[in-house]
Formats: structure tokens, sequence, C-alpha cells
């Protein structure tokens, strides 16, 4: 996986981006391992009760850093 992440930061940056964000379920935690992992960082999160009785996660749950 960090190969994929690794390529597309590269593909931000050369296209000129100073950020990076990505956005997953709140409780995905191997998402959130591997993100953090890869320097991303903790930017906010968005919680819904009706999304959550619908999907059944409460929400999402987003993380950033610089390219």
């Amino acid at each position: 996986m960090s190969a994929l992440i690794d390529h597309a930061l590269a593909s931000g940056k050369a296209a000129g981006f100073k950020q990076a964000s990505i956005s997953f379920l709140i409780g995905n935690a191997p998402a959130e391992r591997c993100y953090a992992k890869a320097g991303f960082v903790f930017a906010e999160e968005k919680r819904d009760p009706v999304f959550e009785a619908m999907i059944g996660a409460a929400g999402f749950r987003r993380f950033a850093r610089v390219i």
C-alpha cells in the first residue's frame, strides 16, 4: 500500500499541490494505521446518526499531510 500512497503523493506534488487529504469510515482501524504511517494526521471528522443507521459507521474521518 505504501507504494501506491507514495505514487499518489509524488503525482500531487508534481502537479503543484501542497497538501494531500484522505477520508475513510470512522472505525476503519487498518486504514487509519496505514495513513498515519504514511505521515497523515487527523484533520476532522463528520458524524451523522442517520448515516450510521444506514451504513453502520458513525461517519467519515479525514487525515491530511503536507506534500
